[in-house]
């Protein structure tokens, strides 16, 4: 099994690392203020993706020595420091700094991996509850100097940014139902809010395209910045726990779904096709096992069934050199090496065959000019006699 390529993330074993800034899980166990971490959807280990679908959970399926993986209830002190989940509640995106450097000083003093050899995914979520509690935009440059401190204190890493959630119906998705949940937003205007969302984007798209170029851009650093969690559901009441801006376990799993999706389709994933409850949890190509990012996502393609059917065109899923055709190319080159076999032997076998006579009228012709020394010889031993 190959090395990931230009910050590709390869989906297997060679990810060995987790770890999440800004997510504590508060209110995942009913009625308290408890920071659930072990069920948190970017982080959370507990059980296993039958009882509890998290992110580590479905990378358990791909590597069962996932470190970094957050377990239990507690603050950040509380747990174990190799549980790399440095959130802080009440944390904002002026906080992402301080957050970065204790991520950096807890992976660097791990034991039971290199994290100089392995590469580790980091999830950052930020931004929901700045804009339910604050109504401003995101701090630029903090987060600018959060993601540098990562770039630079950690050797091999995937780092996606995670923006504002927004829940929505399946009927009406431009409307985030988190607006008339928070203190905030519920005094603000839509036309405020979309202004607001727009500057959180534009952040994001801006730090996406600084860490795409140099001096920031490194083969074995990627940033895969996401301005919006999408969730839109036929019952997006049924997501929240009663009266907070917060997701409740199943508002989890469907954020879970959603990311997942997401990275493994990459912008293709198009929610306004899926509603996430009858959406299926998207398998990685064996042909490109990758988190799609601006690096592989061109020559990483993600098709359906019905479109490689209908389709009488190759079909490309490579990784360098290697490359899966569709299945009517493969009947076309069965059939060439056929005819190119019988050719061959027709070829042969007709070489065979007129040596074959040539040997046969050589061992005749030498044949008969014996038969006529001998008649010659017995001539004339008769007439000598």
């Amino acid at each position: 099994m190959t090395r990931p390529r230009a910050s590709s993330s390869r989906i297997s074993s060679r990810l060995d690392l987790i770890a999440i800034n800004s997510l504590t899980g508060t209110g995942l166990w009913p009625h308290t203020d408890i920071e659930f971490r072990g069920a948190a959807f970017p982080i959370g280990g507990d059980a296993t993706i039958d009882g509890l679908v998290t992110i580590p959970n479905i990378l358990h399926e791909f590597n069962d020595k996932l470190a970094g993986v957050s377990h239990g209830m507690g603050t950040r002190n509380q747990l174990p420091p190799h549980q790399l989940n440095v959130a802080e509640g009440g944390a904002t995106s002026s906080s992402m700094p301080e957050q970065a450097r204790e991520l950096v000083r807890r992976i660097k003093g791990l034991r039971e991996v290199d994290a100089t050899k392995e590469w580790a995914m980091i999830i950052i979520t930020i931004g929901t509850e700045e804009i339910c509690t604050q109504c401003e935009p995101p701090d630029y440059e903090s987060l600018l100097e959060a993601i540098s401190i990562l770039n630079k204190g950690i050797r091999k890493a995937f780092v996606v940014l995670l923006g504002p959630i927004h829940v929505s119906s399946s009927y009406r998705q431009q409307a985030n139902l988190l607006k008339s949940r928070c203190g905030c937003s519920k005094e603000r205007s839509d036309e405020f809010m979309k202004r607001l969302s727009k500057q959180w984007a534009d952040a994001f798209k801006q730090l996406q395209s600084l860490f795409d170029s140099p001096p920031f851009k490194r083969r074995t650093f990627g940033l895969l910045a996401l301005p919006m969690l999408t969730i839109t559901s036929r019952y997006p009441y049924s997501l929240f726990i009663a009266n907070r801006p917060l997701l409740n376990r199943k508002g989890h799993m469907y954020a879970t779904k959603w990311l997942w999706n997401r990275l493994i389709t990459g912008p293709t994933y198009n929610l306004s096709l899926a509603v996430l409850s009858q959406d299926a949890y998207y398998c990685p190509a064996m042909g490109c096992p990758y988190f799609r990012n601006l690096q592989n996502r061109h020559y990483c393609r993600l098709l359906r069934h019905i479109d490689v059917v209908e389709s009488g065109e190759d079909v490309l899923l490579q990784t360098g050199p290697l490359r899966r055709r569709s299945q009517k190319n493969l009947y076309v080159t069965a059939i060439t090496v056929v005819f190119i076999a019988f050719c061959t032997v027709c070829s042969i076998g007709t070489l065979f065959y007129h040596l074959s006579k040539q040997v046969r009228y050589f061992i005749m012709l030498s044949f008969f000019n014996n038969l006529k020394l001998d008649f010659l010889k017995f001539s004339t031993e008769y007439n000598f006699a």
